[in-house]
């Protein structure tokens, strides 16, 4: 399921980053609508089965919190992030700061250990996350049909720097997403659920906003 998921977030990333020339918003909008349609009928479903699609509540309103926090700085960041840096720059950013931010949270909030080979890992990601967002590799453009427009958005060091923040909060909100949900899960909601309750946060937030 993991591997699925990298494969399907990849082809993903390189739809959004063909979607730089719309409002960063609006793309995050559009992209909670398929969650919403597709698991709204399948919680009917499990419901009419007579399955638990909650055991408890208490987690909905901090969940929905973390909503937010995913939705507009993580997707909506991470979207500006490759409007000015690219996907082959912004998503090694965003993964290392996600790994390194949910490995502080699950040890602060969860209260999971975290090894001293996850230690090493972690100060390893941060240096190539430093490699990688340096400006001298912003002309090591993935698309050569791209080369035009991507050099032309990464002229100044504002742009580079303010596209690496981007990436990085992105990733810290994704972190806070995810450590939030899996609090969620432990705690009484199913994991259509907690994907609905995401989608339909983004859906209005969002959509709202645009």
């Amino acid at each position: 399921f993991g591997l699925a998921s990298a494969v399907l977030y990849t082809a993903t990333n390189v739809a959004l980053r063909h979607c730089v020339q719309i409002d960063a918003f609006l793309v995050s909008a559009a992209k909670a609508i398929p969650t919403v349609v597709i698991l709204g009928p399948y919680l009917i479903w499990m419901l009419n089965r007579g399955e638990v699609v909650a055991s408890s509540l208490r987690m909905v309103p901090r969940f929905v919190g973390a909503a937010l926090v995913g939705q507009f700085i993580g997707n909506a960041f991470f979207q500006l992030a490759l409007a000015r840096i690219g996907l082959a720059i912004s998503v090694p950013i965003t993964l290392g700061t996600m790994i390194i931010g949910a490995a502080i949270l699950g040890k602060v909030i969860l209260n999971e250990s975290v090894s001293f080979r996850t230690l090493i890992a972690m100060v390893i990601l941060l240096a190539s996350i430093l490699v990688l967002s340096s400006p001298g590799n912003h002309l090591q453009v993935e698309d050569e049909a791209m080369m035009t427009s991507e050099v032309d958005s990464l002229t100044t060091a504002a742009e580079i720097g303010f596209g690496s923040v981007c990436a990085a909060l992105s990733g810290l909100a994704y972190a806070v997403f995810g450590t939030t949900m899996r609090q969620a899960l432990t705690g009484g909601l199913s994991a259509p659920l907690t994907m609905f309750i995401s989608g339909s946060v983004g859906a209005i937030s969002l959509w709202g906003v645009s």
